[in-house]
Parts: structure tokens; C-alpha cells; sequence
């Protein structure tokens, strides 16, 4: 492997640096941590211009509320996805989606790349 020249050299340990915690963070969540860090909490997102709260409640209901529409539905937890039935949304079928922690609280969903926040 060829040597690394000064400026190089900094810049792979500025990267270094300032990557392990995204790296460590990168996994998606599985089915455990999605019933650990997922269900029983209220997540708030956005999408432009319509704010969404959802909330996987552990009795396996699902409830949506956001300044578009208000849904309610069912959820199950299948190989590290959360698959929701609602009512109306999606028509009626079943979506599934998985989570990629961000840290603080933040979870990307792989459902239109949507970064969804626990509110407190």
C-alpha cells in the first residue's frame, strides 16, 4: 500500500475521526431493537409540507396523525421490518419498512427515506 502524503494523511484521520459513531449507527434496527426503541413511542416526522405523529402502540395498534389525514391500523414485526396495515393509507394493504438509528432519537425509515424523531 502506498505511503500517504501530509495533506492525505490528515484527512484520513479527519475522517476517522469524525465517522465512527454514523459507522457504528449504520445497521438497521432489528426485530428486537424495533420493540425496544420503536413500539410504545410517538415518532414525529415531515414530508415538505405535511407533519406527521405515529405512534406502534404494544398492543399491536398503530395510529397516525398528521395535517394531510388521521389513520389507524395494525402492526406486526416480521425479520427486522415493522409492517403496518392502516385503514385507508397505502389502500388498505400492508407496508413494511425498517429503521436505521441516527442517533439522539432519530431513526431513518427506509419507507421514502423519511427521518423520524421520538418525541418526548
Amino acid at each position: 500500500m502506498p505511503a500517504l502524503d501530509g495533506r492525505r494523511l490528515a484527512c484520513a484521520i479527519a475522517i476517522a475521526i469524525a465517522c465512527p459513531p454514523a459507522v457504528a449507527l449504520a445497521a438497521t434496527l432489528d426485530d428486537d431493537g424495533l420493540r425496544q426503541q420503536i413500539i410504545g413511542q410517538t415518532l414525529k416526522g415531515s414530508m415538505g409540507p405535511v407533519t406527521m405523529r405515529v405512534q406502534h402502540k404494544p398492543d399491536g395498534s398503530s395510529t397516525l396523525r398528521s395535517s394531510m389525514r388521521n389513520d389507524d391500523g395494525r402492526w406486526q414485526i416480521r425479520q427486522g421490518q415493522l409492517c403496518v396495515q392502516w385503514q385507508n393509507l397505502n389502500g388498505g394493504r400492508e407496508s413494511c419498512m425498517t429503521f436505521t438509528p441516527l442517533g439522539d432519537g432519530r431513526y431513518r425509515s427506509s419507507r421514502r427515506g423519511m427521518v423520524l424523531e421520538i418525541e418526548n
